[in-house]
């Protein structure tokens, strides 16, 4: 079943979307630019040493989940102007308007995205 969107439901998705892309991208460049290797000497003591290595963790780990969101959000504003753009993957049924604007890069209904 095709989702019918009405054209201002689609532009406020696609403001959303923009808007989301533009912040990501600019979280990511300040990860990124953040980024560097701990060195065994650059550390008071070992404890500081290990908060530094977990800090760099927690920051390649957000820099993953920041670039995985960002391929999907880029890859949503593409299917905006699929006729199935808004249909469960799993179910068939329509996504809800309000999750699309909140998670616009959903591609299942509340119902199949819940694990089992």
């Amino acid at each position: 079943m095709a989702v019918l969107l009405a054209p201002e439901q689609r532009e406020r998705i696609r403001s959303a979307l923009t808007a989301l892309i533009a912040q990501l991208t600019e979280e990511l460049a300040a990860l990124e630019a953040g980024r560097e290797t701990v060195s065994p000497d650059s550390a008071i003591g070992r404890l500081s040493r290990l908060e530094a290595l977990n800090d760099q963790g927690v920051r390649n780990t957000r820099i993953g989940t920041t670039r995985r969101r960002l391929t999907a959000l880029r890859a949503t504003m593409t299917r905006m102007g699929d006729e199935d753009f808004g249909e469960c993957d799993g179910c068939g049924a329509d996504i809800p308007v309000a999750r699309l604007e909140l998670v616009p890069e959903s591609r299942r209904c509340v119902s199949c995205a819940e694990p089992g």
